[in-house]
């Protein structure tokens, strides 16, 4: 009878224990290794936990795959809104010099205004219209100025968050393959949501822009007024 060798596994599939079974009268005679090995119900039971367990690193590999390449997308998309407010900011601050130079102006006018009244009693109807203009636009400019505190203030609210998104990046995300779904999907909320915030303050970035165009055009009228009066001043005085 052929000596049998049984490999004994542990609850993971490793092995153990070989044992060597032989016959009753196998001291009696000197038999030749049989060539083949009898695996028991633990040796197959241990191959199909190593397949499942390699096919679950095979997943496990994927997934943290997939994780690096939404994480480094995440990165990019974060690097570009940085950008964004960096260009912002700038154009804010052009804005606020902008919006000085304007109101320098319209100093100049109302002063320019004042000293005609001295001269000339027929423009005053004329000249009080001038002056709600200037009242309008000082309020405008007070309103721009508002608009520029806001918007700093959401520059730094959005520039906190992106230091928030940034920080939970590089903690740690390797190690949360279970919850790669839901972390992925979280990123994307928040990604998103920054981009409409972008997309909002570019609107509102555009109304500052509109409203400091319409400020130059009522000024350009208001200098051209000015111009009127000083050649009708002028003219008066020739006479």
């Amino acid at each position: 009878m052929p000596r049998t060798i049984v490999i004994e596994t542990d609850s993971h599939g490793y092995p153990v224990k070989i044992i060597r079974r032989h016959s009753h009268h196998s001291h009696h005679h000197h038999h030749i290794p049989h060539p083949h090995l009898h695996w028991d119900s633990h040796s197959h039971h241990s191959d199909k936990d190593h397949s499942t367990m390699r096919e679950r690193i095979r997943e496990l590999e994927e997934a943290n795959s997939l994780l690096h390449r939404e994480n480094t997308t995440l990165k990019s998309s974060l690097h570009t809104a940085e950008s964004d407010l960096r260009h912002q900011r700038e154009t804010i601050t052009s804005l606020q010099i902008n919006v000085r130079n304007l109101a320098v102006e319209n100093g100049d006018l109302r002063r320019s205004l004042e000293a005609y009244e001295s001269h000339s009693s027929q423009h005053k109807s004329h000249e009080k219209e001038l002056l709600l203009k200037l009242v309008r636009v000082e309020s405008d400019n007070s309103a721009l100025r508002d608009k520029n505190s806001r918007l700093e203030t959401e520059i730094r609210v959005l520039k906190d968050r992106i230091q928030v998104l940034i920080r939970e990046v590089k903690e740690g995300v390797d190690e949360r393959v279970k919850g790669l779904g839901r972390e992925v999907k979280e990123w994307r909320r928040r990604w998103e949501d920054s981009d409409r915030r972008l997309g909002r303050m570019r609107a509102t970035l555009d109304a500052v822009l509109r409203e400091r165009d319409d400020l130059r055009v009522e000024n350009a009228a208001l200098r051209r007024t000015n111009v009127l009066l000083e050649r009708r001043l002028w003219r008066r005085g020739s006479l």
